[in-house]
């Protein structure tokens, strides 16, 4: 288990403590336990409850965890479950075209193309600056 994945079971944990026992127990026992289990054991609490959860700097892994406990326990409406679904599906797309490799490559391929285009502006530059001083040596010798 990566350190990653034990410092979002420990903020579910924290924000668990934080959180109205009657809906926590909405979320079975044993993934309650299995969080708690394999939580950091050196975690500092973090959490402020003067802010909201967009606001407390959580890990990704966190608030996607958050994300399938509200869909699975705490959301009862079957209307609002599909409203959810939907905003899942559209963030996953979003998330999946920004990380997806031929963005990637391309960005990468920019990156390479715009300091090409600087490198042929700079020798541009220098070959003017190259022929100017080469007039000049030349006024020079007559």
């Amino acid at each position: 288990m990566t350190k990653e994945n034990r410092l979002a079971y420990s903020e579910i944990v924290e924000i668990f403590s934080k959180m109205n026992p009657e809906i926590v127990e909405k979320v079975p026992l044993k993934l309650r336990e299995f969080f708690t289990y394999n939580k950091l054991p050196d975690y500092v609490e973090h959490i402020n409850l003067e802010q909201t959860l967009g606001e407390q700097n959580l890990t990704d892994e966190t608030v996607t965890i958050l994300a399938m406990l509200n869909l699975k326990y705490w959301t009862t409406d079957e209307q609002s479950k599909e409203k959810l679904k939907k905003i899942y599906e559209e963030n996953e797309k979003v998330h999946q075209e920004k990380y997806s490799a031929s963005n990637l490559f391309k960005d990468k391929n920019n990156k390479q193309n715009d300091e090409n285009q600087k490198l042929q502006i700079s020798n541009q530059k220098e070959n003017l600056i190259k022929r100017i001083f080469n007039k000049i040596k030349k006024l020079l010798k007559k």
